[in-house]
């Protein structure tokens, strides 16, 4: 099932009121009666049509420090991940290595090991 912007829940929350059927508004957005109806369900048990607040773990890390990250591994593509996170450190984003890595390989960036060649 499709999530549905706030803008479209707003649209179906009014078509409901104005006597718009589920099913008609479900064609007009090109999404199922179902959410339509959860939309409608939703504004009648909160009130709004804003998207609730998520559980789970505050991140660390805005997308702009993630961003400077990658910019610093760019910059010695040959800096280990600690030696980044002591820089991460110095911009006020306490860390771990793992933390790193992952944002790192989210931003399309992979760990590669260097192999002996010297054989």
């Amino acid at each position: 099932m499709q999530r549905l912007s706030r803008e479209d829940r707003s649209q179906c929350v009014f078509n409901h009121r104005n006597g718009v059927s589920a099913a008609r508004t479900a064609r007009i957005l090109g999404t199922s009666r179902q959410n339509v109806y959860s939309a409608i369900k939703r504004f009648q048990y909160t009130g709004n049509c804003e998207d609730q607040e998520r559980s789970g773990r505050p991140r660390i890390s805005t997308y702009q420090d993630d961003r400077l990250l990658v910019r610093a591994s760019l910059r010695n593509r040959k800096e280990t991940v600690p030696e980044l996170r002591i820089e991460w450190i110095k911009t006020g984003v306490v860390t771990s290595n793992t933390t790193l890595r992952r944002r790192l390989y989210n931003a399309g960036w992979k760990g590669c090991v260097v192999s002996d060649w010297s054989e």
